[in-house]
């Protein structure tokens, strides 16, 4: 794979929260892998750090994320053996709290004075495996399953994939 140095994939990322930045870039619609990674940090203010990437930062960056990894469940073997996992639980976190309030309502918390309009669970007759959500209604569509393991896949895997219209 040849990378593009005329087209730049921007990376901002926090030191103190790593992972999710990395997830952040990765998961943009505009993310190519081809292009020239730029990274800048911030710290947890959102204060930019100085400093142009001419490789170090991306350098950073990138070691970071191996060490992150290196402890992750992604990877499985011995210490010095590790490979990355190749079954269908490769994640082993199911939604909390938090990702089911930004797929029903765009928001990373419950804000202080509460949700208006209130939140609302309706439950889809149709054949889509998959739920839904309306943002301006704050309602959470939870499609019907055959069996609880079923309703548990599906259910996790667009909650945790398609977070705030996926741009998150």
């Amino acid at each position: 794979m040849q990378i593009l140095p005329n087209k730049v994939s921007r990376f901002n990322i926090n030191r103190g929260d790593l992972w999710e930045g990395a997830l952040h870039g990765l998961k943009r619609q505009s993310y190519d892998p081809t292009d020239t990674m730029l990274v800048k940090f911030t710290d947890d203010y959102g204060v930019n750090e100085d400093g142009i990437d001419a490789g170090g930062p991306k350098r950073e960056f990138l070691q970071l994320l191996m060490c992150h990894i290196k402890g992750h469940s992604l990877l499985e073997g011995k210490e010095n053996e590790k490979f990355l996992r190749c079954d269908s639980n490769i994640s082993s976190t199911d939604p909390t709290l938090e990702d089911i309030v930004m797929f029903a309502t765009g928001l990373k918390m419950i804000p202080p004075l509460g949700f208006e309009p209130r939140p609302t669970i309706k439950f889809l007759h149709d054949n889509s495996p998959f739920p839904t959500a309306n943002t301006c209604s704050n309602t959470l569509c939870l499609p019907l399953h055959s069996s609880y393991d079923s309703f548990t896949f599906h259910i996790s895997f667009e909650i945790l994939n398609y977070p705030g219209f996926g741009l998150y």
